[in-house]
């Protein structure tokens, strides 16, 4: 850096009403009537990167073409039971009671299990029985095994273990 470049101006800036082309009302003046022609107008590109594209085609989705599965003949009068395993989760499921044969949606109930005892444990350990902290994961449902039961019959129908 020079040495001038740090040296105030010798004289003082230009009056408000000196500068010229200046948009600004002073006080006093009338502001400059508006502009009334309107903007120049666009046109699209015809050709190049910025062209206008043809709309994208609708997507058909193909419908999956039937799979049959040849079966071994049976002999008569016999019948023939499927049984399927639900997967039960932290959630009701809906299942087809091996009671009752209804189809239903489960209810669920919360029981302290494995990981409730070893969470609790662990607490104790660090020290959280003071103020009874080791107690808390017997209220959290999100460290509870999960009991389904049928929402028609009542009787149990499976268990969701954390652990």
């Amino acid at each position: 850096m020079t040495e001038n470049s740090h040296q105030l101006p010798s004289e003082p800036p230009p009056a408000y009403g000196a500068v010229e082309g200046g948009s600004f009302p002073q006080p006093g003046q009338l502001a400059p009537p508006p502009i009334t022609e309107p903007p120049p107008r666009y046109e699209a590109p015809k050709d190049g990167p910025y062209a206008p594209q043809p709309p994208p085609q609708q997507f058909q989705p193909q419908p999956y073409p039937q799979q049959v599965y040849p079966t071994a003949p049976q002999p008569p009068g016999t019948t023939v039971i499927r049984i399927t395993n639900p997967r039960f989760g932290a959630n009701p499921t809906l299942i087809k009671c091996p009671h009752c044969q209804s189809d239903c949606l489960t209810t669920v109930s919360y029981t302290s299990g494995c990981l409730t005892w070893v969470t609790s444990a662990f607490l104790c350990f660090i020290g959280a029985w003071v103020f009874g902290g080791c107690l808390i994961p017997f209220c959290l449902p999100g460290l509870m095994d999960v009991e389904h039961k049928c929402s028609n019959c009542g009787r149990h129908v499976g268990t969701y273990n954390r652990v």
